[in-house]
C-alpha cells in the first residue's frame, strides 16, 4: 500500500484516535502510527485485522493471476 490508511479508513472518525485504536484493537500505539503511515511491509496480517475491525471494517485479501481472483481471506 502506498499511502497511509488513515486517510482511506479513518475518514468521518475523530482525530487523535492513537491511543483508544490501539487498546481496542489491542496493538501498541506505535504500531497504529505505522499502520496509519502506510509502514506495512512487516506488519502481520492478523495486526492489520484488528487495526480494520477496530475501525468497524472487515479484511479481505484475494490474489489475482489475469483475470482469476481466488479470495485468500475474507
Amino acid at each position: 500500500m502506498s499511502c497511509g490508511i488513515q486517510d482511506q479508513c479513518t475518514a468521518g472518525h475523530a482525530g487523535g484516535l492513537g491511543l483508544a485504536l490501539a487498546r481496542e484493537a489491542h496493538i501498541s500505539q506505535n504500531r497504529v502510527s505505522q499502520i496509519e503511515r502506510g509502514n506495512i511491509e512487516h506488519t502481520q496480517i492478523d495486526t492489520l485485522r484488528k487495526y480494520i475491525e477496530a475501525l468497524g471494517g472487515t479484511v479481505e485479501i484475494s490474489a489475482r493471476f489475469g483475470s482469476e481472483r481466488f479470495d485468500l481471506v475474507s
